[in-house]
């Protein structure tokens, strides 16, 4: 794994990124973690735990040898529906008890 990292690193226009998500989808690496992408980062942050680059690659040593799977869980956030919170202007739900029927 680290010899295809150091040939794809040396290759123009391939960065860290590129590299550890080929290393990720292509090769199935269950140990990648990306802390400079902003999806990572966002749904850190919505989770309140560190986002930072550094901060977030301190959190993801916690999680080896599997760190791919967090970080899909992470993307997964992302598209995770918004709870259903009202607007500030509604009014409360109906919660008073029905008659049954």
């Amino acid at each position: 794994p680290e010899d295809t990292r150091t040939g794809l690193l040396a290759l123009g226009g391939i960065g860290p990124w590129t590299a550890s998500l080929l290393a990720l989808r292509g090769r199935g690496d269950p140990d990648e973690f990306l802390p400079t992408d902003l999806g990572v980062r966002h749904a850190l942050r919505d989770l309140g735990l560190p986002s930072d680059p550094a901060a977030a690659t301190a959190l993801a040593d916690t999680w080896r040898p599997w760190r791919s799977y967090a970080l899909v869980h992470l993307w997964a956030h992302l598209d995770a529906p918004a709870p259903d919170v009202p607007a500030p202007d509604a009014p409360p739900p109906d919660t008073a008890p029905r008659s049954p029927r």
